[in-house]
């Protein structure tokens, strides 16, 4: 309320002082009525401008006499002019009419009017780009952007600027999701069908967004089609999809219903053996409806679930005994969001938003064991969820042509329950249960103010206020954000941004691959909140006869207080029987520092597009319970890493696609020496040779490097004639093209020579060959 109060002050004065006219609308698909996001809208072909924001709404207020020209364009849309012949304010909606791809692109100026530090994912990069198994994935097309790493091959995890994987916030429809992954990180959650715009941050960080130190990811739902009703959809290898999208009221309502569903489980009955019966599944469902009260009154329902079923039966049959064994994983994702855009004026919009997210997993394991007629029949299980509610409210105020204020507020419930673990004996009925919750509660206030002093000088100052309650202990952190930019004439825009992040939860991680053994953990009284501090520089140059960008910065980020497992430490141990081990005892805090150097070379534009990519950097972590204290190279860290996407257009029916990726080497810790020991005494080794006790030392934690890593990745997309409501294409693609033999991991494996001596060596496993894919893919 505070802030509302504050804004229409503000805009109270500016009215009372200011002589300008004002235009303002929506911009919107002309088939569909969708609202176009990021679109520019430029005075004259001049520096005055301004671009759409996520919901369609723009404002431009301006001082020049009529007549003059407004233009609109956006990428993947052709361009509009309209002629403005009065001082007045107005409204115009104007619809902007789609291409299959664009050889006129966008005059660079207007590129310059949107937030050079936002990286826009064009979604043609995504579907026309090369897929793993057939399915695209919106996480792994992010694999390719300088500054941002991929974890295991084939995975879906990231790590950005020597960040962890908890330290990005992946927004869909502004509803954080936890665990973005299906089929423990081979795909992502998201089906790309019920997906309009995706935008991610890495360095300078709208104070808009908090929570995470690393980046924000945020993706916007389509809204459906308010004209007509429309159907797509795609079979593959390993899953299909469907979507369904219309109006609710032509013109006023639509909605769009999307769900993906794998048949992994379908295709591996026919190779399991009678004793032991494997399922896998997952699917995914996407909904949204929207409703138009009245030109400046608009409400949104999105609605998003994800789930992952893994199951195992087992059953061992001997002379005198028998076995049954079932295991069953599962995780889950779920999110809603409901949101009210109101326009007060022709200057300021707001959007209130109330969401709820819950993110589960559980393991269990049923045991029977009969053996001389005794029974023993135990089960054990482990559950973890964490839930979100949260209110929030964002104001867009439109001051002039060159100053834009944003603000907002945001109170958020945490609802962690980190860990239920149950071992029962059904025998004996005696059971051990542990439990715990912990309540969190999150406030914050921020401001953004956008200014452009002239046509050369812009700014970005934000300042967010962030407080945290827990049972115990209250924290309050100021997150400054800064970010100025300069045109500087044949050079480019120079950038220099500074940016303060800090986080209020934790990721517990043995693997690095967003498993479902992974845990979130609270923020407590003992357990303080990770910080971050980031610095960066760079120099952006357009290439207008080119229709290509050059983009080089420099960065150097401290982290502080981020939290890992101590050496060696598990949340379940099954030595002295099933047992749970309090994760406040596994846990140890240290500081990470990350600094490089990244080059993007862009092209949006054309038959041929795409981007190169190159990152040189650096990531050191320290912690005091962790190689005595010393720094050593994190898991994410590799020196070089170079990125080529492209997609070429061969005709109106024939579309090719590449990414081709080379990193250095990560860091592992491997045994560097051994000792041998006799088990027992000399008799021992007597009687039998083998009998040596072996002994691995590690030496400094990550002192190994492994092997460099490239992949190449082709697609072919070949459409079918067009029928008059009818549309489809085929698509193969060839993942790991050469068959490059890249380590997933690595292992020890011992071979006793002639001189019963027992030699180590390093061996490296290799999980994906060249993998071909095939899909079919229509709309109707």
């Amino acid at each position: 309320m505070l802030i509302r109060i504050i804004i229409l002050a503000l805009f109270t004065y500016h009215t009372a002082h200011a002589q300008l006219f004002t235009i303002s609308g929506y911009i919107k698909e002309r088939s569909s009525k969708e609202s176009v996001p990021g679109a520019t809208i430029v005075v004259n072909d001049s520096q005055i401008g301004t671009v759409s924001n996520e919901y369609g709404f723009y404002s431009i207020s301006t001082r020049l006499a009529p007549p003059f020209r407004i233009r609109y364009a956006s990428m993947g849309y052709s361009p509009q002019e309209i002629e403005i012949s009065q001082a007045i304010n107005a409204t115009i909606n104007v619809d902007l009419d789609p291409v299959s791809f664009q050889l006129e692109g966008l005059v660079f100026k207007e590129k310059s009017l949107q937030s050079p530090e936002a990286f826009h994912i064009p979604l043609d990069r995504i579907t026309n780009g090369p897929a793993f198994l057939g399915e695209k994935d919106i996480i792994k097309t992010l694999h390719h952007i300088p500054g941002v790493k991929m974890g295991m091959e084939g995975f879906a995890s990231f790590y950005v600027r020597g960040g962890g994987m908890d330290q990005n916030l992946i927004l869909l429809d502004d509803a954080p999701v936890y665990n973005a992954n299906h089929v423990f990180g081979l795909f992502s959650a998201f089906n790309v069908d019920a997906i309009k715009n995706v935008t991610f941050w890495k360095d300078f960080i709208p104070a808009r967004y908090g929570g995470r130190l690393s980046s924000v990811l945020s993706m916007q739902m389509r809204e459906g089609n308010k004209e007509k009703m429309k159907t797509e959809g795609g079979i593959g290898l390993t899953s299909s999809r469907i979507l369904i999208e219309g109006p609710l009221k032509k013109g006023k309502g639509s909605f769009l219903l999307a769900a993906r569903r794998s048949y992994i489980d379908l295709l591996m009955k026919p190779f399991e053996p009678e004793n032991l019966k494997q399922g896998f599944s997952f699917y995914d469902i996407n909904a949204k409806g929207n409703w138009v009260f009245n030109p400046k009154n608009s409400l949104y329902l999105s609605l998003f679930y994800s789930k992952d079923n893994l199951s195992e039966d087992e059953y061992v049959q001997r002379i005198s005994s028998n076995r049954d064994i079932s295991r069953k994983m599962n995780w889950s994702n779920k999110t809603s969001s409901l949101r009210w855009n109101h326009q007060f004026n022709a200057k300021l919009f707001s959007n209130t938003t109330f969401y709820y997210s819950q993110y589960r997993y559980g393991i269990s394991e049923e045991n029977k064991y009969l053996n001389d007629n005794t029974l023993t029949h135990s089960d054990i299980s482990y559950k973890s969820q964490l839930k979100d509610y949260s209110f929030k409210t964002d104001l867009d105020f439109y001051l002039s042509d060159r100053h834009t204020l944003t603000a907002g507020s945001q109170f958020t419930i945490h609802q962690f329950e980190p860990r239920y673990f149950s071992h029962q004996d059904k025998v004996s009925h005696n059971s051990n249960i542990t439990d715990e919750h912990y309540i969190n509660q999150e406030l914050s206030l921020y401001m953004d103010d956008k200014f452009r002093f002239n046509d050369h000088l812009s700014a970005n100052v934000g300042l967010r206020m962030s407080g945290l309650f827990t049972d115990s202990k209250t924290y309050i952190f100021p997150e400054p954000r800064v970010s100025v930019h300069y045109q500087w004439p044949e050079i480019g825009l120079v950038r220099l941004a500074y940016t303060r992040t800090n986080q209020f939860l934790h990721l517990l991680s043995n693997t690095g691959l967003g498993l479902s053994t992974d845990l979130y953990i609270p923020v407590t009284g003992e357990v303080i909140p990770p910080q971050a501090d980031q610095i960066s520089i760079g120099i952006s140059k357009d290439f207008a006869e080119k229709e290509f960008s050059v983009t080089v910065e420099s960065y150097r980020k401290w982290m502080r207080n981020i939290v890992t497992y101590k050496e060696g430490a598990s949340f379940i141990s099954f030595s002295d029987g099933p047992k749970d081990i309090p994760w406040q005892n596994n846990i140890t805090f240290g500081n990470g520092l990350s600094y490089g150097t990244e080059v993007l070379v862009r092209k949006d534009v054309g038959q041929l597009t795409g981007w190169v990519g190159y990152t040189l950097s650096w990531t050191t972590n320290q912690f005091e319970e962790i190689n005595n204290g010393k720094p050593f190279f994190s898991n994410s860290d590799r020196r070089h890493d170079v990125n080529i996407t492209a997609s070429y257009q061969l005709t109106e029916k024939l579309l090719l696609g590449m990414n081709w990726k080379y990193a250095s080497g990560n860091y592992l810790t491997i045994p560097t020496a051994f000792s041998f020991g006799i088990k027992g005494n000399i008799g021992n080794l007597v009687s039998d040779p083998l009998n040596i006790n072996t002994l691995d030392y590690f030496g400094s934690k990550n002192s190994y490097k492994a092997e460099d890593y490239h992949r190449l990745d082709l697609s072919l997309q070949l459409k079918n004639k067009k029928r008059r409501k009818w549309e489809s294409y085929w698509e193969f693609s060839l993942y790991n093209a050469y068959w490059r033999k890249n380590p997933t991991y690595y292992y020890i494996q011992y071979r006793t020579n002639t001189l019963l001596e027992e030699q180590p060596q390093l061996k490296k496993k290799s999980l994906f060959p060249v993998i071909p894919g095939v899909s079919y893919n229509f709309k109707f």
